[in-house]
């Protein structure tokens, strides 16, 4: 089989197999550039709303150097975006 390493969105590597079709990857690549340009919109709208408590963080561990979960946990519920809170809390009740 041989391969062809090929560009797939910015910055993301994949290769590509003779078997598969130009169409098809055509079709993959278009999809995974949606799905990466969906998640970074999302990111960093979520970061955006939730600056604050970013902001606390840095200043925490410019002081500090090292940071316990707890201690983030504690900034976050303090500072983030409650509906960001409130979607967080409902998905973790999913898991447990």
């Amino acid at each position: 089989m041989i391969t062809t390493p090929r560009m797939v969105g910015r910055t993301l590597y994949q290769t590509m197999s003779e078997w598969i079709t130009p169409p098809t990857f055509e079709a993959a690549d278009a999809e995974l550039d949606r799905l990466l340009n969906e998640s970074y919109t999302k990111a960093k709208t979520i970061l955006q709303r939730n600056r604050a408590a970013l902001d606390a963080l840095i200043e925490m561990l410019l002081e500090k150097n090292t940071v316990r979960g707890d201690e983030v946990r504690q900034v976050v519920e303090r500072l983030g975006d409650a509906n960001d809170l409130a979607i967080r809390n409902a998905q973790r009740s999913e898991f447990l």
